[in-house]
């Protein structure tokens, strides 16, 4: 990948493709350029009104792969039906126990597993109603039932590698801005594309274009519950409102409805307002996905093959 800034000319090889740009301060990137003073200059916008801007315009561009190089790296990768790498580590874990040990070993484990940490919230009751009362107001209302002092102690014994997971909860989680990095995910920075300075200077004419994009989704029904759904958000103090006017340099999201089969749910559009273009992140977060499940039944039935474990019996255990 090549980095360049658009004051500081750099050749881009033949062929490469173009990512994508972002203003960013220079040390954001944490890439080696060449030095260059740091001043205030004058960006020039499409509406062609003239913005300060102090920090660089940096530009990404990317080599596709050749044949070989692609043909290669999928040599090297192997075909998934050939190994278990899909497994995460702690599903291998419970697959080992449910093989090693007997019926009456297990449900002893979850029992007394349980029965210490039920006893255990009880001891931590007057802790954590003081660790509720320390948290910010709109993260209050919606951790009240959290039990985090608990659920904190239980990672702690488990050794969980990010000892810091529990700190959304407590202060709460930007949704503009440099996301916070988790321990666990793999490393992927993927840069801001709209500064929030940015964001708020445009945000007046955005909310105006935002507001005259809302209408019905053409369902009665639907418009209701979407009604009914944030105001009941608002009534368990996930949400403020209703706002009268809104305040200068605030910016606008809209929500819309998703019909699925047996319910409808509710999207917050967070693109359409450019709040999600000023968001930067340093993780990859990776799901358990079809892959994961597979892999793991694969696993799950050579395993009580070869420990001559009837494997619908087990599997039954397992799913319910």
């Amino acid at each position: 990948m090549l980095l360049c800034s658009c004051v500081q000319p750099v050749e881009v090889p033949k062929y490469a493709r173009f990512l994508r740009g972002a203003f960013v301060s220079d040390t954001a990137m944490g890439a080696v350029e060449q030095s260059e003073p740091k001043k205030r200059r004058r960006v020039e916008c499409e509406d062609g009104n003239g913005l300060d801007d102090v920090s660089k315009y940096k530009e990404f561009f990317g080599l596709p792969w050749t044949c070989e190089q692609f043909i290669k790296r999928a040599c090297e990768s192997g075909h998934p039906a050939k190994s278990n790498y899909a497994v995460p580590k702690d599903l291998k874990v419970a697959l080992d126990k449910h093989m090693e040990w007997s019926e009456q070993t297990l449900v002893a484990y979850h029992m007394g597993w349980c029965g210490r940490w039920l006893k255990r919230a009880v001891g931590l009751e007057p802790l954590e109603k003081a660790d509720l009362a320390n948290r910010p107001p709109h993260v209050k209302a919606a951790t009240k039932n959290k039990r985090l002092l608990l659920t904190q102690e239980i990672i702690d014994g488990l050794d969980y590698e990010d000892p810091g997971a529990l700190d959304l909860l407590r202060s709460g989680s930007p949704l503009a801005g440099d996301i916070p990095k988790c321990a666990v995910f793999q490393e992927l920075y993927k840069p801001c594309l709209v500064t929030l300075s940015q964001l708020t200077r445009k945000s007046e004419k955005w909310n105006q274009a935002i507001f005259a994009a809302c209408h019905s989704s053409g369902d009665a029904e639907v418009d209701r519950q979407v009604h009914h759904e944030t105001r009941e958000e608002v009534r368990l103090g996930w949400a403020v409102g209703p706002i009268a006017q809104v305040p200068k340099g605030s910016v606008v999201s809209r929500r819309f409805p998703l019909a699925q089969r047996n319910k409808t749910s509710m999207i917050d559009d967070y693109s359409i307002s450019g709040v999600n273009d000023t968001a930067s992140s340093h993780k990859k977060v990776d799901l358990h996905m079809v892959d994961t499940f597979a892999a793991v039944l694969r696993e799950f039935f050579q395993r009580c093959g070869e420990h001559g474990k009837a494997c619908v019996r087990y599997w039954r255990k397992l799913t319910t």
